[in-house]
Formats: C-alpha cells, sequence, structure tokens
C-alpha cells in the first residue's frame, strides 16, 4: 500500500514538473529576439574582460535554464567576473537551453575552440578554462568552487596560459 501512494504521488510531481517546463519553455519562446541576439545566437555572449589586445584565457561556460548546478556556478561566475577584469580573460556563456547548438557552435568557431565544443556540448553546469594559444583545458570550474577557489584556479590557468608560447604562424 506504502509503495502505491509513493508511485502515485511521484507520478502526479513528474507532470506538475513537465507542466512547469511547458509554460516555461512557451513563455520563454515568446520572448522578442534582438538583432544582435540572432546575429550571435539567442542567449550566447561573450565577454572578453581585459585591458590588453589579446586574451590568455578563455572562461568557457556551458550553461542551461534547466541547469540546476548552473543556477548556482553562474552568479559565482559574475562575482569572479568582476574581479579579473584587468586580467586577460575572456568569458564566454553557451548556453544550450533550447538545444540552440547552431548559434553555440558558431560562438565556439569564432573563437577557435570548436574541438573542445563538440566534445562537451551535450553536458552543462561547469565552466572550461582554456588556454587561448593551445586549446588546452587548464581546468574546470564546477558548483563544488567557492568564489575564493574560482578566483585562485583563474589565477593559476593564467599564470599557466600566460606561460604558453604562442603558436607559430607561417604566411608563405
Amino acid at each position: 500500500m506504502h509503495s502505491k501512494s509513493t508511485n502515485q504521488r511521484s507520478g502526479r510531481l513528474n507532470t506538475q514538473c513537465l507542466i512547469v517546463m511547458i509554460l516555461f519553455s512557451a513563455h520563454t519562446a515568446m520572448t522578442p529576439v534582438t538583432a544582435q541576439e540572432t546575429a550571435q545566437g539567442k542567449g550566447q555572449e561573450s565577454t572578453t574582460v581585459n585591458n590588453s589586445n589579446r586574451s590568455e584565457l578563455l572562461a568557457v561556460t556551458f550553461t542551461s535554464a534547466w541547469c540546476a548546478s548552473c543556477k548556482i556556478l553562474n552568479p559565482r561566475l559574475k562575482q569572479v567576473t568582476t574581479a579579473f577584469e584587468s586580467h586577460s580573460v575572456e568569458f564566454i556563456t553557451l548556453d544550450f537551453t533550447f538545444g540552440n547548438r547552431n548559434g553555440t557552435r558558431q560562438l565556439a568557431k569564432q573563437h577557435n575552440f570548436t574541438e573542445v565544443y563538440e566534445r562537451y556540448s551535450y553536458s552543462t553546469g561547469f565552466t572550461l578554462l582554456i588556454d587561448k594559444d593551445t586549446n588546452a583545458i587548464i581546468d574546470t570550474l564546477t558548483v563544488q568552487h567557492t568564489v575564493m577557489a574560482m578566483k585562485q584556479a583563474l589565477s593559476a590557468a593564467l599564470a599557466i596560459a600566460a606561460t604558453t608560447p604562442a603558436p607559430i604562424v607561417n604566411n608563405q
């Protein structure tokens, strides 16, 4: 008897969650899209936080509206972004809420990390710290990181990226 009651409650909860998701999707789908969002891909952001001409590090966040970890990670990252305004870090957000892989793929191509993108594009809830010159993943930020731990990881990743020699381009 107890098992049947639990299953009925679980079924109702699943139905209620599905209804909320459908209503949220319908509401968000009706939100107007600006020309800039259309060109860049709705929900995609790229913010260069530096005073130099060239960023050395990409901080690429894989996120979506339905991701519980993202709801914790994203506010922490906003705090960290302001602390790195004078550093060579480019913060990029890839939003997979509506399966918009074309916009996110375009942003990855624009910033030259398509291989990393293809490897991680079906996951959300983390930020990859990528050496811009080599495309090597230096570290990963997750909800397990406090704001202070994120700052330390970014500082360490910047130190590593700064010592990586830029690739030699042969323009013949």
